[in-house]
């Protein structure tokens, strides 16, 4: 069975303005360009500067993704660079796993004191202070408020006035 990806239009616009900046169309797959040529949305348009970090002008988690891919797949020539970047994509699978079972623990889901670790810090350079903080804060705001209880003549009065009501 044959998987297929989604990308958006601007993703895909992106990722096509990226690689004819960079004159980097010719080592990618023919099928491949063809295909972003066809859906990329000629309507957005993304203005890429070789001045300045890729990182800092391509903000979309998905147009990064699929350089990343299409870098490792076609455009990287060294073995070794390849053996390292496939590493650094396991290292980060492996952050962003950890981070997430931290936030989903089960066993702490109730606890307002978090077992988290204070040292370590995740790829955003953000501490797991902040994490911790930032989790008991939307577990105050997702509090159960207990429902008051009516008193019994309360309930009388509601049914009489239902009753006359109708």
């Amino acid at each position: 069975m044959e998987q297929t990806l989604v990308y958006s239009p601007k993703t895909l616009t992106e990722v096509y303005t990226v690689l004819n900046a960079l004159d980097l169309l010719s080592k990618i797959p023919r099928e491949i360009v063809d295909f972003l040529k066809k859906n990329k949305d000629n309507s957005y348009k993304f203005y890429f500067f070789e001045e300045y970090p890729l990182e800092i002008q391509i903000e979309n988690v998905e147009t990064n993704e699929f350089l990343s891919y299409l870098y490792l797949k076609y455009i990287c020539d060294s073995e070794e660079e390849k053996q390292l970047l496939k590493k650094e994509f396991v290292k980060n699978d492996v952050k962003e796993e950890t981070l997430k079972k931290e936030k989903y623990n089960p066993e702490n889901l109730f606890n307002n004191n978090s077992s988290i670790s204070n040292s370590s810090s995740n790829s955003n350079g953000v501490s797991s202070t902040n994490i911790e903080e930032a989790i008991i804060q939307e577990k105050e705001e997702l509090e159960i408020i207990p429902k008051e209880e009516e008193s019994i003549f309360r309930k009388i009065i509601n049914k009489i006035i239902h009753f006359f009501t109708k």
